[in-house]
């Protein structure tokens, strides 16, 4: 049996500290309308970031089809490894004068 995983909402907490310390959602990425994506734009990104906004996946995550989800049919017993290419992948640094500073990830499934 394969296993297929299905992300409808996928909501990444973080700080980010320009000179105050205030913590906020940072960026989001909401599969609503979606149907086999390869990679996939943040509906929430803030301004001060300088990475790409996408969530992108590995030559062995294939989308799979499957309405309002990032699914892949690629992800198996053998995927818990840094040397396979079954993954999701999303990259998150800060502007210059501005300090990233991970504190949180939510993920609805």
């Amino acid at each position: 049996m394969k296993k297929i995983f299905t992300y409808k909402y996928l909501l990444l907490l973080f700080c980010i500290f320009p000179l105050t310390h205030v913590n906020a959602q940072i960026a989001a990425w909401d599969f609503t309308g979606a149907a086999a994506p390869i990679t996939f734009t943040a509906t929430t990104f803030n301004t001060n970031l300088d990475a790409s906004n996408l969530l992108s996946r590995g030559s062995g995550a294939a989308a799979s089809a499957g309405t309002n989800s990032f699914r892949t049919v690629g992800f198996k017993n053998t995927s818990i490894s840094t040397s396979n290419a079954a993954y999701f992948q999303f990259t998150l640094s800060a502007n210059i004068g501005y300090t990233l500073s991970l504190s949180t990830i939510d993920a609805k499934f």
